[in-house]
């Protein structure tokens, strides 16, 4: 089933706020979110490794990009 808008004010609630907690996120770190949150994630670990495998792929990728290595 797809689901379409004719704006962005009648966007999806579970959307919004998945954006705005992935900000929240980025701009307060880990550190500053309540633990009982943390804990409420389904998943966690995999989520986890996930997140780090992407970040070691974006590092990986930046230092070639920077020092002139393959942008592939």
């Amino acid at each position: 089933m797809r689901i379409s808008v004719e704006s962005y004010r009648y966007c999806n609630s579970f959307t919004v706020a998945a954006i705005t907690g992935s900000l929240a996120g980025m701009y307060y770190k880990m550190k500053d979110i309540p633990e009982d949150w943390l804990n409420n994630i389904v998943l966690k670990e995999e989520l986890e490794t996930t997140i780090n495998e992407f970040y070691q792929y974006c590092s990986e990728k930046a230092v070639k990009y920077a020092y002139g290595g393959s942008n592939q």
